[in-house]
């Protein structure tokens, strides 16, 4: 009966001194990298700063808090921990540039890739060495004089769309969330320059109203894998979480490989949305590709192209109202400018 007793809690105590082993190899890790922790971090032994993430993330207050630190750390390259992983926060253009052009097969994502496989697949965020290298090239051939004139025509388009919502709401006297329709916006002017087809969340197409909702709710999960160091268990076993990952995963993945096959078998010479520039570039170079490579290449570039954009625009809107006479002369900038290149105050 004794031994019945004790047998969990000795298992219970191992298990406890292995966290912490492994604990302390991460922390060690990180100080022999030569890593720097500005003193004000608020680390907490083996949990890091889990904990005070947590509550910054609680109470929305985590990247003001992070901005700070920077600040206070004189903008120089910083590090934090929570349990099982160390995370680097870079900040200076020059560093930068360091990491990610100049030495770029030394900064790796390690074994947080795996976290993000199923989402982001071998896609620019989620790759390293050789694969990165031509995603980057790729994704170079998207800023030409040419192909930034289209995306101006379909931001500009979709902006039309954002207005006029923005118009009866106005007529009406009722309340509006901006954030959602700059996300709406955004969403859709990315997706058809990935897609070369017309997205429609605005209108409340409810296909790619569903597509949106994914991918929004499947980043917000796969991120909870960084916090959690038993997420191939949690996996393994259905937990909640992972269940509803895996149903926002598929229809992602439904909606993209319909938009891709719809390509690979229409494509016309002279389209220039994501999809037939890869390909076409793939013919050119002699390299393979597959409709997986295809969708990883897409949704990497929603997520870069939308998200910032969005995130941008609602804070400067923000800014705006909270700073009418900056407001003000943005608004008789754009009464009397003829081009948007004429509205230097507005770019600033």
């Amino acid at each position: 009966m004794m031994m019945s007793l004790l047998l969990p809690l000795a298992g219970s105590f191992v298990l406890l001194v292995l966290v912490l082993i492994f604990r302390l190899h991460y922390t060690r890790k990180g100080e022999r990298k030569g890593q720097n922790t500005p003193k004000d971090v608020p680390h907490k032994f083996f949990f890091g700063i889990a904990t005070h993430m947590f509550r910054s993330g609680m109470n929305g207050t985590v990247y003001d808090w992070m901005v700070k630190t920077c600040e206070s750390h004189d903008w120089k390259p910083w590090c934090w921990s929570t349990p099982f992983n160390t995370q680097l926060l870079i900040t200076d253009p020059e560093d930068l540039k360091h990491a990610f052009h100049k030495n770029a097969d030394n900064y790796t994502h390690g074994k947080r890739k795996e976290r993000f496989q199923e989402l982001l697949g071998d896609g620019i965020f989620n790759s390293d060495g050789a694969i990165w290298k031509q995603q980057r090239t790729m994704a170079s051939h998207m800023f030409t004089k040419a192909q930034l004139d289209y995306m101006e025509t379909v931001f500009v388009r979709n902006a039309g769309k954002v207005c006029s919502l923005l118009g009866t709401h106005a007529d009406e006297k009722t309340v509006c969330d901006i954030q959602r329709f700059m996300y709406c916006y955004t969403f859709d002017s990315i997706n058809e320059i990935a897609f070369g087809r017309a997205v429609d969340s605005l209108g409340g197409n409810e296909k790619d109203l569903s597509f949106q909702k994914s991918f929004d709710q499947s980043q917000i999960l796969a991120a909870t894998r960084i916090m959690n160091p038993f997420w191939k268990f949690c996996r393994f076993i259905g937990t909640k979480t992972e269940i509803e990952l895996s149903s926002h995963l598929k229809i992602i993945d439904d909606y993209l490989h319909e938009v891709i096959d719809e390509k690979m078998k229409d494509r016309e010479s002279n389209e220039q949305n994501l999809v037939a520039m890869h390909i076409t570039q793939c013919e050119i170079d002699g390299n393979t590709y597959t409709a997986s490579d295809l969708r990883d290449i897409i949704l990497n570039f929603t997520i870069a192209g939308r998200d910032t954009t969005a995130s941008a625009s609602t804070s400067m809107i923000l800014e705006l109202l909270r700073n009418p006479d900056c407001m003000d002369r943005v608004l008789s900038e754009i009464k009397e400018a003829n081009h948007i290149n004429d509205m230097h105050y507005l770019k600033a």
